[in-house]
């Protein structure tokens, strides 16, 4: 282990006025870093004993009445006991901190997208987004609909786009969300069209079957609106993710950089694919809500162990008391653990890894 083995490297002199007091407490009982008799990891260590703490006098330790040493030291606690406490001098410590800083360090991506963005929302978004930096999530992904429900352009709103432009201003990112986010109902429908376009989502799969054309102008009138009010808006995520294969060739040719399924992050530009499943919620009624805090609760473990977690919330969640306590546990679970971020910044990096590998 590197612990074990820069401590038998150290020379006798870093140790605190008495050279065998490193030698005997680290160097002879090496297994006081072992847990059933194994290694702990790097990740385990900090959990394993605390910390290492730093105080200015010390004169009240055991370790330090006894000797009656005055200076300032590091001191690894295993317990409460004299017997298990071990002085080192700022030299040692300075070797162990960035590794143990290292072990603790996030690993992975986070992204936190708040659908539904419109000026109808904004009071729900707004404390959304006021509970999310509570939580440790400082940045989303903000997906904004440019006619919502056909109420109006959200960037005739002078209000709510000088609103969003200080979001962007902060790190959060602009995303284009369909054009009306609704959906028409048609007699020809089938079964699964049903299904898709009125349980699944409520008359809101605008770009389900959308066709090449149609498609294609409503993205690019949607891009061309934001530009027109200075927002930056390089994704596009279709309303429920229901979007089709034409739908997904519009976008790519209307400039999107990247598009979003349930299930795929997909990079527009170089095709790559990224498989990650979509924390998401249905809260239209009781038995929804309790199925859905259900299935992501085990879902939450099962995409932990993946590279990139999606956490995708609706202006109408956070109405649902049950299920926004699960969203904000989650949002501080993964926010400790891995890097917020956006959609955007993601996608950046990860053809910055790929280009490099």
């Amino acid at each position: 282990m590197v612990f074990i083995g820069m401590l038998q490297q150290m020379p006798d002199g870093l140790a605190d006025r008495c050279p065998a007091r490193l030698t005997k407490n680290f160097r002879d009982k090496s297994d006081l870093f072992q847990m059933n008799c194994e290694p702990i990891h790097l990740r385990r260590f900090s959990a394993a004993f605390r910390a290492f703490e730093r105080n200015k006098r010390h004169h009240h330790d055991l370790a330090a009445k006894k000797s009656g040493c005055r200076t300032r030291h590091f001191h690894l606690v295993r317990a409460p006991r004299e017997a298990e406490i071990w002085l080192m001098t700022d030299g040692v410590a300075a070797d162990f901190l960035p590794m143990l800083a290292a072990a603790e360090s996030p690993v992975g991506s986070l992204v936190v997208s708040v659908h539904d963005v419109a000026p109808i929302t904004r009071p729900s978004v707004e404390k959304i987004l006021t509970d999310l930096k509570e939580a440790g999530v400082r940045v989303t992904s903000l997906l904004v609909v440019p006619d919502y429900h056909h109420r109006g352009k959200s960037v005739d709103d002078a209000t709510f786009i000088s609103w969003l432009r200080e979001l962007e201003a902060d790190g959060h990112e602009i995303v284009i969300h369909g054009y009306f986010h609704e959906r028409p109902r048609r007699q020809s429908e089938g079964m699964r069209e049903k299904f898709l376009t009125r349980a699944y989502t409520q008359n809101e799969a605008e770009f389900f079957d959308l066709k090449y054309d149609e498609a294609f102008t409503r993205i690019t009138r949607a891009r061309d609106e934001f530009r027109g009010v200075r927002l930056s808006a390089i994704g596009f995520v279709a309303p429920a993710w229901l979007l089709s294969a034409e739908g997904e060739r519009a976008a790519r040719d209307a400039e999107m950089q990247y598009t979003t399924r349930i299930a795929t992050v997909i990079d527009l530009l170089t095709g790559e694919r990224e498989p990650s499943r979509a924390l998401v919620y249905s809260t239209r009624s009781a038995w929804r809500r309790a199925v859905s805090l259900s299935w992501n609760a085990a879902l939450a473990r099962r995409v932990a162990i993946g590279q990139l977690v999606r956490l995708s919330i609706h202006p109408s969640d956070i109405a649902s008391g049950g299920v926004w306590k699960q969203i904000i546990r989650f949002a501080r679970r993964f926010s400790r653990t891995r890097n917020p971020t956006t959609y955007r910044d993601w996608i950046s990096k990860e053809r910055v890894t790929r280009n490099l590998s």
